[in-house]
């Protein structure tokens, strides 16, 4: 017969074996309440809404890139911009975006950049342009393509419509009567149908650009216009 003291010993012992289990199991709980923890951290669980939102931002990225493959030249598919002015101009543009400066300073680098921003609304049909000089001579009569079915399509109507127009370099080139003409119809059309375009020239806003382009397409350049000077080096001087 165990005495007094041996039960309360035992029932002592008893006692601290199953509190020193219940601390080992506490523990065991909590490593594994933080590890679930981390891994949600890190991983959302598979078909809750934060990962069907990291998915769909997955796709949308993909997508986006394979936009900017298509639409923009190779040279400047990594193209970025700082200019707050420019960034603030693309993210609700609207009428006529005019960046100008000297050779070389970066307006073509700049205008591409801010296309790559705009193409993140994922519309394939969201931008068209390019320079003034190659995108005109697509235009011209006997050069426009046939779409699979032998439909023909005309790129000054894409040009009308395209939600965001760039075009870029004006000034480089002599533009003749057809070009001038062709170049206002795009540009009257897209003043009244509210459709921004940016554009960039070597010319400043002034008698330089009214000399080159005319009165017509020069007021429809200036009227709500944001204007962006850039300066600097000719950067593709080594």
């Amino acid at each position: 017969m165990l005495s007094n003291n041996e039960t309360m010993n035992e029932s002592t012992e008893l006692k601290i074996g199953s509190d020193a289990r219940m601390e080992n199991i506490k523990a065991r709980l909590s490593i594994s309440s933080s590890n679930e923890t981390m891994n949600e951290g890190t991983e959302p669980k598979h078909g809750s809404e934060a990962w069907l939102q990291k998915q769909q931002a997955e796709i949308d990225e993909a997508t986006w890139r394979k936009l900017v493959s298509t639409k923009v030249p190779p040279r400047y598919q990594a193209a970025e911009t700082d200019n707050s002015v420019a960034l603030d101009w693309i993210r609700d543009p609207k009428g006529v975006l005019y960046i100008y400066g000297p050779t070389g300073t970066g307006k073509t680098h700049m205008s591409w950049a801010l296309v790559r921003e705009h193409l993140r609304i994922l519309d394939p049909w969201a931008f068209m342009g390019g320079s003034v000089a190659s995108f005109l001579d697509q235009m011209k009569p006997g050069r426009i393509p046939n779409d699979k079915l032998g439909t023909q399509l005309d790129p000054q109507v894409k040009a009308i419509q395209t939600r965001l127009l760039l075009l870029d370099d004006i000034g480089s080139t002599r533009l003749t009567d057809w070009t001038l003409e062709t170049l206002f119809n795009i540009l009257d059309s897209r003043y009244n149908r509210l459709l921004p375009t940016i554009i960039s020239s070597n010319l400043m806003p002034g008698d330089d650009l009214v000399d080159l382009v005319g009165d017509r397409i020069a007021s429809r350049m200036a009227e709500d216009a944001t204007l962006i000077s850039v300066v600097g080096e000719d950067r593709r001087r080594p």
